[in-house]
């Protein structure tokens, strides 16, 4: 065996392929529900995580607006927590919904956590809140009508089937 010898190709390129920095941002203003941040880059859509003063506790906020150098988010949590100066990230993922059959007769909310006071869900896949639209063209044509029994909806604002 020889000394100082080590097979450091695999560790360059991972090195050559990960990106060791993480661009954070700073809140700098928040107004009702919107909170302004700089230093962070980002799209529209994307999930941030702002760092709060509860040790773990992170709050999601979506990116709805930019403008120069500054970042408006959205938050879909509770902002208690959250002030001049609060670290933000970008996740740089769209928000997507963990998803399983122990979801079956749950309450849970807009987040898909459990509400009703039952044991964590798990998670099987994860679909992204705005789904995948579909082409209009590929849908069949709605060839039946469907009687609501409301004579004015019927006559003038009759729904189809499909």
């Amino acid at each position: 065996m020889e000394r100082g010898f080590w097979k450091t190709d695999a560790y360059k390129q991972v090195l050559r392929l990960s990106n060791p920095y993480t661009h954070y941002g700073k809140i700098t203003k928040i107004s009702g529900l919107t909170i302004e941040a700089t230093g962070l880059v980002c799209k529209i859509g994307d999930v941030c995580r702002i760092g709060t003063d509860d040790k773990g506790r992170d709050i999601l906020a979506e990116a709805v607006g930019i403008s120069e150098h500054k970042v408006f988010l959205m938050p879909y949590q509770d902002t208690g927590g959250i002030g001049f100066g609060s670290p933000v990230v970008n996740t740089g993922y769209k928000l997507m919904i963990g998803v399983s059959k122990e979801m079956l007769g749950r309450s849970v909310d807009a987040l898909g956590n459990p509400i009703d006071g039952g044991p964590p869900i798990s998670t099987d896949a994860y679909y992204p809140i705005n789904g995948v639209p579909c082409n209009p063209m590929e849908r069949p044509p709605i060839s039946e009508s469907m009687e609501l029994g409301v004579k004015c909806i019927d006559g003038l604002m009759t729904i189809g089937k499909g």
